[in-house]
């Protein structure tokens, strides 16, 4: 196993990242060697570490010339595909283009790479839009990245995003009112949960207002973990809404049934 090329750091890199590559290593990537590119990385479907094995790569073109006593060199833009799985078929594919000369642009992945961190909650991510998904995942992604300002960033928009769908369930007239005043008239009519309480919410406001706007990368990275679980808090409150009201609406329909059995007997 060739870990200087394939590995979890290279495919956790975003796209566009550029990669170097030793020109005794190079021909590593290519098909005939497939086979024997493993990797160990975090499995979304798993979630846990697994061994990603590469079961095929695709390539395109003329991609290897060699010279009697020269290194290995592409002199064409090539593609390279790389299909991986794990031990349970769980798969994903990435995609490299070569630039010559042992340099190589990772221009694809998917599923993103976004989804390969143990920091995401699934549960979570099904109570999402599509944008607050987006958010969220970019949130976790940055803070790997160390780009801590930006990942706090991220959790403002997911947390802007729930308060404005409490607004929405609200009959109150809102215009004019102040934040702190309208995360207070949410808990109040119960569309936030009790639990933070409207000082909850608002300090969790002016947190992630502070990381947009004066907290520095270090600062933000120290409160990143607070405020990820305040908001997850604030997505679990929801989930057990909406499982209690299905609840509810079984067993009042199972209740009904053993009533209207009752009259007929």
């Amino acid at each position: 196993m060739n870990d200087k090329i394939i590995n979890e750091d290279l495919l956790l890199k975003a796209i566009g990242s550029e990669i170097n590559v030793k020109s005794e290593d190079f021909e590593f990537l290519f098909p005939t060697y497939s086979k024997s590119i493993k990797v160990e990385l975090y499995c979304p479907r798993c979630k846990e570490k697994r061994i990603f094995k590469c079961s095929d790569v695709t390539t395109a073109g003329y991609y290897l010339s060699k010279s009697v006593n020269e290194a290995l060199i592409v002199h064409n833009n090539e593609l390279l595909i790389y299909d991986f799985s794990c031990e349970y078929n769980h798969s994903f594919k990435v995609s490299f283009e070569t630039l010559g000369k042992g340099n190589l642009v990772k221009f694809g992945q998917y599923p993103s790479s976004m989804y390969f961190s143990k920091e995401i909650n699934d549960n979570i991510i099904k109570e999402l839009d599509e944008s607050e998904k987006e958010y969220y995942l970019l949130s976790i992604k940055s803070k790997e990245n160390n780009l801590n300002i930006a990942s706090v960033v991220y959790l403002r928009r997911v947390f802007e995003s729930l308060i404005e769908k409490a607004k929405n369930k609200s009959k109150t007239d809102f215009t004019g009112m102040k934040t702190k005043d309208i995360i207070k008239q949410l808990v109040k009519e119960n569309l936030l949960n009790e639990m933070l309480k409207s000082t909850g919410y608002n300090v969790l406001y002016s947190l992630l207002s502070d990381g947009v706007h004066n907290l520095s990368e270090e600062e933000c990275n120290e409160q990143f973990k607070l405020l990820k679980s305040a908001i997850e808090i604030i997505l679990e409150d929801e989930i057990y809404k909406k499982q209690l009201e299905k609840r509810k609406i079984r067993i009042g329909s199972l209740l009904s049934n053993k009533n209207s059995e009752k009259e007929k007997n």
